[in-house]
């Protein structure tokens, strides 16, 4: 498995998200990939591919990966993008800053500009509020707040072989509606109190909780349907938001919350889409690491 999907997310982080270029052949695409391979370790630098990538480059892939698709019955226009290929998870240590993800994030998108074109580059970031550990949402909200522990994280983060499977969704607040809502009336968008993090007893069946509350989700193989979410606040100085990721032993815990989030199954949509909407969902595969490095 590539360890840093269990860590806890960092201080700062980049997501490059990359398209194969047209006419690459498929022995220099594998090249280039495997010369990223030999720079991640899965831990610093955690790695995603889609779909279309494998079958570009004729990569055997698992049965699990497929692209993105907007729910039958969705009550939510959402852009779907299923056009990137490979994702570039960089994860800073404790020791290192913004200059050294900078530095690091160009080097490899040199490495891979042969073959590559830049698709979007993403600078997060660890919102923390009023000295607490956890991580927040920009909106002031604790992120994160069911994510399973330990075993539970392995049990429902990877799949049997080490694989991971990220939904990711790049979300971009509207600070207007945020800004001019106040705390009551964002308390029943989120259906948490700000203050305390507690879920609300009244909170409206619109609100995002009792959308996304993930034990109320039951997957195929009867296992409640949690994931790992690893999100993180990003901001280009102009726009901000959140980039949601979810790792899974499979997509289906996502699919299921994000169905009953567009209103798919009984027609409430989430109230989350009025102070803020994604951009882009993509699904990617996260290869497992095998004797300390990431093979295809």
């Amino acid at each position: 498995m590539q360890i840093g999907i269990l860590k806890p997310v960092p201080l700062l982080a980049t997501y490059l998200s990359f398209r194969l270029k047209d006419g690459i052949s498929k022995s220099t695409g594998i090249t280039a990939l495997r010369q990223l391979f030999a720079m991640a370790d899965g831990s610093r630098i955690v790695l995603g591919l889609s779909l279309s990538l494998c079958k570009k480059l004729g990569i055997k892939f698992p049965k699990e990966l497929h692209d993105f698709q907007m729910p039958a019955g969705s009550k939510i226009k959402v852009t779907e993008q299923n056009n990137v290929d490979l994702l570039v998870w960089i994860r800073a240590t404790d020791k290192q800053n913004r200059g050294d993800l900078i530095q690091k994030s160009q080097h490899l998108q040199l490495l891979l500009a042969d073959s590559f074109v830049v698709a979007d580059v993403v600078e997060s970031f660890k919102y923390e509020v009023k000295h607490s550990a956890e991580s927040f949402d920009l909106t002031g909200y604790e992120d994160g707040t069911e994510n399973p522990k330990g075993q539970k994280a392995k049990s429902f983060g990877f799949a049997p072989d080490g694989s991971s499977y990220l939904a990711l969704q790049k979300w971009l607040h509207q600070w207007d509606k945020i800004n001019s809502t106040l705390v009551a009336d964002m308390n029943k968008t989120i259906g948490r109190n700000k203050k305390t993090n507690a879920e609300l007893e009244t909170a409206p069946q619109s609100a995002h909780v009792k959308r996304s509350t993930q034990e109320d989700f039951t997957l195929t193989d009867g296992t409640q349907g949690f994931s790992l979410r690893r999100s993180l606040p990003w901001s280009d100085g102009k726009n901000s938001g959140l980039m949601f990721a979810a790792f899974g032993k499979s997509f289906e815990s996502f699919e299921l919350q994000f169905k009953r989030m567009v209103g798919a199954d009984d027609d409430i949509t989430d109230a989350l889409f009025n102070i803020s909407k994604p951009l882009y969902t993509n699904f990617f595969w996260c290869p497992p690491v095998v004797a300390g490095k990431i093979t295809i």
